[in-house]
């Protein structure tokens, strides 16, 4: 009794974790509604600039924001601002570095009606903006202001 017991949990155990990871996948649903929310690179801003999953820090009506980040739908992100103004961009997977090969074209379609399109697509699968790149390998969409 003991023996099926502890394969009972062991066998829930595996299915709970498989089925976790099956959620921290980020959609491309949830990454263009992130890239299409936030304020583009170079846009002036202020708090209320932000969509409400967003935390804007300090977030005080006689301070001026530095920072905003949060998660959304399996993506992080974060856009840090200088004099008013976002100056670098990046949004990720919340789980870490993952292959987003097969949502790529996605993520590229939402990112370049924001950004416009890459003007360069790299044999390892990274493409270039002016300004950005996204690695399809990672899953990381990065943009700054130079």
């Amino acid at each position: 009794m003991n023996r099926k017991l502890l394969t009972s949990i062991l066998l829930c155990a595996v299915f709970l974790l498989s089925m976790g990871a099956t959620f921290a996948m980020p959609s491309a649903d949830a990454y263009e509604t992130v890239v299409q929310s936030l304020p583009p690179l170079g846009a002036r801003v202020t708090a209320d600039s932000f969509p409400s999953f967003a935390e804007v820090v300090p977030n005080h009506p006689m301070v001026p924001p530095q920072i905003a980040r949060g998660t959304y739908g399996g993506w992080e992100f974060m856009e840090q601002i200088q004099n008013g103004r976002i100056s670098y961009v990046i949004i990720r997977p919340e789980a870490g570095e993952q292959d987003t090969t097969a949502i790529a074209e996605e993520i590229l379609s939402a990112t370049s009606e924001i950004y416009g399109d890459p003007y360069h697509c790299t044999d390892d699968g990274k493409y270039l903006w002016e300004h950005g790149v996204y690695d399809a390998k990672t899953g990381t969409f990065f943009a700054q202001n130079y």
